[in-house]
């Protein structure tokens, strides 16, 4: 079920998890609003991602989105600041295999 569906099926309205642009959009316009900054995470050999957290009222949710040249431009036309974030985890390398001397 895409996240989309999931957020037309719960009657209290969004539930935290990963979504897409249009997941955003679609929250956006049932009155949810973007608390800034957003946080952009960047780790070597992963997709980059943002963390956007959203209000309403006295409720929030947390999105994780893929990083999209799209998504980029529509955070800028919003105007939302956005803050670079390191998990500090590294992916571990494959051992290397030790050739007989």
């Amino acid at each position: 079920m895409s996240f989309w569906n999931a957020l037309r099926r719960h009657a209290e309205g969004l539930q935290p998890g990963y979504a897409e642009l249009a997941d955003l959009k679609f929250a956006l316009d049932t009155g949810w609003a973007i608390e800034p900054p957003v946080y952009v995470y960047r780790e070597t050999g992963w997709r980059p991602y943002y963390h956007i957290l959203l209000r309403r009222e006295e409720r929030q949710v947390l999105l994780s989105l893929p990083e999209s040249d799209a998504l980029r431009r529509f955070l800028e036309e919003q105007r939302i600041p956005l803050e670079l974030r390191s998990t500090g985890v590294r992916i571990k390398q494959p051992a290397r295999v030790r050739k007989a001397g």
